[in-house]
């Protein structure tokens, strides 16, 4: 089993947010199952979280291959999926975090983002 997971759920986790115990238990369960995988875009989305929340000093990086995740490559096939998925009200990121689901064969999406589940949804993706 594989479980895609994106940076909606790891914010949780990361900023400790009301929901992050729920976020935690997902995870664990799906680790449990299998493989959880997430898009280098996760990293630098993280990244950016933590230096806006002032979690983080500008020009320290967060360590996210501490994350128990293994990472898919924000590659060519990734960004031509994402570019053409026929989701009208989908984000640019969020198109990519969809294709590197897709392009993964994960057999479930865990996510906080309406929209993004929304689209999961609209394109036959389970969601978790």
């Amino acid at each position: 089993m594989r479980a895609y997971c994106d940076t909606s759920l790891l914010a949780d986790l990361l900023l400790d947010a009301s929901g992050s115990q729920g976020a935690r238990l997902a995870l664990s369960q799906w680790q449990a199952q299998g493989e959880v995988v997430t898009s280098r875009l996760t990293a630098v989305e993280l990244g950016r979280l933590v230096i806006r929340e002032g979690r983080l000093s500008p020009g320290t990086r967060l360590n996210v291959g501490a994350l128990p995740l293994q990472f898919v490559a924000l590659d060519e096939q990734v960004l031509l999926r994402a570019t053409v998925l026929p989701v009208q009200f989908l984000r640019s990121l969020d198109a990519i975090h969809v294709a590197s689901a897709l392009i993964t064969r994960c057999d479930v999406v865990l996510s906080r983002d309406r929209q993004m589940v929304r689209a999961c949804e609209e394109l036959g993706l389970a969601v978790g």
